[in-house]
């Protein structure tokens, strides 16, 4: 595994932008700013610039001056070529749960990746509902910030899954499209907003297992949470492989993704694919 050489500093630095950012999403919710639904057909593009352009722009420029000539990709600025290389990658994600955030659910957040030669190394997921920052990496732990815990605690580690009783976190279209899924014995379903909500369900041991079967994330919707997770232990992963693959020049993964307590891996290739693939 890669190893950062954030400071301190950055990492608190880094904090105080997506506080700030949040500040600007729950403001937005406030005037009723629209976001940008480009591929949505429900797009209404009334306001230039949008709410998530806004927080984009905002984050990706107070990147850029405290990270010099590193790379930094924004869901809503996108470079026209994109290559990973080893060097750093942030990776970010104004607002994670579009739909969330325009229903007002509080299920949705804002969210930074960073990569270092392809692999997660630390992440950011803020709940601007709930005035709650989740950051750690690899190695470096999970914290939770928060209006009700004072400074930055360390997340204890989760135990293992309770093959007994799973409690799995899907998105409305994995549970539309997978009707199947209640019917596994010893499983709960449990619908949620975005990618990193959900993730923060399961550090605040409310699930047990994330899964996305559609696969077609996009990587600043995983590099954030994914780098969360392996900072508490969690377990990640597809079908196949015991890890989730960055790709070096395309902005999507094509495979369904598994985030959860040790032994999650196992329960879903055992479990859950044999009744997927039927």
């Amino acid at each position: 595994m890669a190893k950062h050489n954030l400071s301190s500093d950055d990492i608190d630095f880094v904090n105080s932008l997506l506080i700030e950012a949040g500040n600007m999403a729950v403001d937005g919710q406030a005037f009723r700013l629209e976001v940008n639904r480009i591929g949505n057909t429900q797009s209404n593009l009334t306001k230039t610039p949008t709410i998530d352009e806004k927080i984009s722009l905002f984050l990706v420029n107070k990147l850029k001056r405290r990270f010099a000539n590193q790379m930094i990709v924004s869901e809503e600025a996108l470079p026209q070529e994109f290559s990973l290389t080893d060097d750093y990658a942030w990776l970010i994600d104004p607002i994670d749960g579009t739909h969330h955030y325009l229903a007002n659910d509080n299920q949705y957040s804002i969210m930074i990746g960073l990569l270092l030669a392809g692999e997660p190394i630390y992440g950011w997921v803020y709940n601007p509902a709930s005035s709650t920052l989740y950051h750690g990496g690899p190695g470096q732990g999970a914290w939770c910030l928060g209006q009700s815990r004072g400074k930055a605690q360390l997340i204890d580690p989760l135990g293992a899954l309770n093959s007994k009783s799973v409690r799995v976190i899907i998105g409305r279209r994995d549970k539309k499209n997978n009707p199947w899924l209640e019917s596994l014995p010893n499983i709960i379903i449990l619908q949620a907003g975005s990618i990193g909500y959900k993730l923060t369900r399961i550090l605040e041991d409310e699930a047990d297992i994330l899964l996305h079967l559609a696969g077609r994330l996009k990587i600043w919707d995983t590099a954030g949470p994914v780098a969360l997770a392996l900072a508490n232990g969690l377990e990640v992963g597809s079908k196949d492989i015991d890890t989730l693959l960055y790709p070096k020049d395309s902005f999507t993964h094509q495979v369904a993704m598994v985030i959860g307590k040790k032994g999650s891996l196992e329960w879903f290739r055992k479990q859950l694919i044999p009744a997927w693939i039927q």
